[in-house]
């Protein structure tokens, strides 16, 4: 029997003027809630006339489409009227590989600047996993793999500047069987700490991705890395915890960190899902945002490649169906 379905997930329906901030130099603020009131500031974003305006601006990953071309790709987030792109950095399955961009960082930051002009997209968010998470994570047991880590994290905040964004997310940490989950736990919040000052330099918001399989598994998890490492956001994906059985009700401590959203279809068992069987009731967290004057970006973050056997979906499809439940509940 298929899961009940919430009405908002099938409520299918089918820009702003901004400015950039007065003084480029001010510190960065970090807090979701500093971020919030500061982004509206940003994004000097196309000059289209909007029938509403609104302060959650709604992007979407690069790797979505990730069959096409990149510019092909970023012209289509253009087409389906989103204001900004999420470019992935990944060692597999994304248009980018580290190599990619850190063996020359001022040449690809230009490259970069130009596609997005080319596409008239913001830099919604830079996605940062470097390689594989179990052999390259900020917490990793090894100092060597540490430092290396660290270095990497110091390179793509300068890309990320360079680029002219201001929101970078990576991964918690994971933990390792060789210790106790305390111990990785502990060391986690030690090296997002360090990564969070260092991108507070650069005037960039840091954010990790709460998921299955790191430190951060659970909401009360990823509330104690929170506290623990001061200044820390959250790009949060209720996927991640839907595919546990957590109900939604659950997740609602979350959102007052949240300074990115990813947003996909999902149930339990199932990374992603259909609007069809979908179990996230996104019209309510859209709303949720907006009452906490949210204004970040929700970002559709459906994929091709990386999907469990029986999660393949169309992502252009129901990038536009929950791009339109997601409107409609913000009207």
């Amino acid at each position: 029997m298929p899961p009940t379905v919430p009405p908002d997930c099938l409520a299918f329906t089918a820009c702003k003027s901004s400015r950039p901030p007065a003084n480029p130099r001010a510190p960065v603020r970090t807090s979701p809630s500093d971020f919030h009131q500061t982004q509206s500031l940003r994004d000097p974003a196309s000059q289209r006339n909007c029938p509403m305006p609104q302060r959650i601006k709604l992007s979407c990953t690069d790797f979505t489409f990730g069959l096409l071309s990149h510019d092909d790709a970023l012209a289509l987030i253009r087409t389906i009227d989103l204001d900004g792109a999420d470019i992935g950095i990944f060692a597999v399955d994304s248009f980018l590989t580290p190599r990619d961009v850190l063996s020359d960082i001022p040449a690809a930051a230009r490259r970069m600047r130009a596609k997005l002009k080319r596409a008239r997209l913001n830099l919604a968010d830079m996605f940062f996993i470097p390689g594989d998470v179990s052999k390259l994570s900020a917490n990793h047991p090894e100092p060597r793999v540490r430092r290396r880590s660290r270095n990497l994290f110091q390179q793509i905040v300068d890309y990320t500047q360079r680029c002219g964004g201001r929101h970078l997310s990576i991964l918690p940490g994971m933990p390792y069987p060789s210790e106790s989950r305390a111990v990785s736990f502990n060391r986690a919040a030690e090296e997002l700490a360090w990564r969070i000052d260092i991108a507070r330099k650069a005037r960039i918001t840091l954010s990790v991705e709460a998921h299955l399989g790191s430190v951060a598994h659970t909401p009360a998890q990823a509330l104690k890395l929170i506290e623990r490492a001061r200044g820390l956001t959250l790009t949060l994906d209720f996927s991640h915890f839907t595919y546990q059985g957590i109900k939604q009700a659950d997740l609602d401590s979350l959102i007052p960190h949240a300074s990115h959203v990813h947003a996909r279809g999902a149930s339990r068992g199932h990374r992603q899902s259909p609007a069809t069987t979908n179990t996230i009731n996104y019209a309510r967290l859209a709303r949720q945002l907006r009452r906490i004057d949210y204004r970040g970006y929700i970002s559709f973050e459906y994929e091709v490649f990386d999907v469990d056997p029986g999660d393949e979906l169309d992502t252009l499809g129901e990038t536009i169906r929950l791009r339109d439940v997601i409107r409609k509940a913000l009207k």
